[in-house]
């Protein structure tokens, strides 16, 4: 092949079953990858690694500042027209147990006020842009059971869970009041 540049390799594009490779992808090549690749499973997969060593890095004290390109990447996700359910799980950041495991010490509380960071970061950054997508899924009739519906439903409260984190924290409130299912009622009162 004669490249311009060096490619930047998408690895088990379509692939249906669960496969852990553990390739050295520079900080570079995952953030293009979390970007543009066009197989969403491998976009939120590189992403979510490079969020655990993010994490990884600031708990073990490499880092003392959230990673500025996870943040602006993620930013990213807000101003593209992704699959909700996709943005959803994209949003969310690494479990506590997922962070644990790549820990060499775990100190949990230490863990717990580096998520925070992160969330609130995020949150208090991108909180406008935040925030016009949560009213744009609010704006939605997201009650039925279509992948749509269910996505915006998840991406909704994921977006919410930031809000929490700004002056919008009210809207936990309305939500609660106004759901008319479970998984809005239950996803604000998880924010309150």
């Amino acid at each position: 092949f004669k490249e311009k540049e060096k490619p930047v390799l998408s690895i088990n594009r379509d692939f249906s079953a669960l496969v852990d490779i553990e390739i050295d992808y520079t900080p570079e090549e995952r953030l293009h990858l979390m970007r543009f690749d066009s197989d969403l499973f491998n976009r939120y997969e590189v992403g979510h690694k490079y969020a655990i060593k993010s994490f990884v890095k600031m708990i073990e004290g490499e880092k003392e500042t959230p990673d500025k390109e996870l943040l602006e990447t993620m930013a990213v996700y807000l101003n593209q027209n992704l699959n909700p359910m996709f943005l959803s799980h994209a949003l969310t950041l690494p479990t506590n147990e997922e962070i644990m495991n790549e820990l060499k010490e775990v100190d949990p509380e230490k863990i717990q006020s580096v998520r925070f960071l992160m969330r609130r970061s995020f949150a208090e950054k991108y909180r406008e842009k935040i925030y016009s997508l949560y009213k744009e899924m609010a704006s939605d009739k997201s009650s039925g059971l279509s992948d749509e519906q269910m996505g915006k439903r998840a991406l909704k409260n994921t977006l919410l869970s930031y809000l929490a984190l700004t002056p919008y924290s009210g809207e936990a409130r309305q939500q609660y009041r106004k759901a008319n299912n479970f998984t809005e009622r239950l996803g604000a009162l998880s924010v309150m």
